[in-house]
């Protein structure tokens, strides 16, 4: 079966299964910041992913699955910039990552796939994986819980699920928190 658009067919012949949507000609990379870390410290993981498909819009990959960390919603930036008779977009992810507990953990690949109607295929970059190798923290979670510190952005959304994960633990001392 074919799709048809104004620069020609586009088969599902050969169609990833993590395809983006995306028609165009993109480029894709992904990394982390560092892949040693502190259980409490925070890893943050890069997208940028840039094309000349329809101005302003690029859909995000398939993420893995983060269960032995914490997330938070990731930050989004998008920018349109005009070169020559195109329009290119670009979009930054950064999704910050807390490690649950000490270990070594696998972060599997990332995919990214697009239609290029130049080239007439689809296209796919991987980035990945990595592993990620985590030492004990210097603070126990209780020693966060009960010396907690002024902070926003991520590192307060760090505190408050510390404090959601002590919960059960308080021994019915829930007004702790008044």
């Amino acid at each position: 079966m074919n799709k048809q658009y104004l620069w020609g067919d586009a088969t599902t012949e050969g169609k990833p299964a993590d395809f983006s949507g995306m028609v165009g000609n993109y480029s894709f990379s992904a990394n982390f910041d560092r892949t040693d870390v502190k259980v409490g410290e925070a890893l943050t993981l890069s997208v940028d992913i840039k094309g000349d498909g329809t101005p302003g819009t690029i859909t995000d990959p398939k993420f893995p699955d983060f269960s032995n960390f914490r997330s938070v919603p990731p930050e989004n930036n998008i920018n349109k910039k005009v070169v020559g008779s195109k329009v290119i977009t670009s979009k930054s992810i950064k999704v910050f990552l807390y490690p649950k507990k000490k270990g070594d953990f696998t972060v599997p690949e990332i995919t990214y796939s697009w239609f290029n109607p130049a080239k007439k295929k689809y296209e796919t970059a991987k980035a990945g994986p990595w592993n990620i190798h985590v030492e004990k923290g210097e603070n126990a979670p209780e020693a966060v819980f009960q010396n907690p510190v002024a902070a926003s952005g991520p590192a307060a959304v760090l505190v408050f699920f510390v404090v959601l994960d002590l919960g059960d633990g308080l021994g019915g001392n829930a007004d702790i928190l008044d």
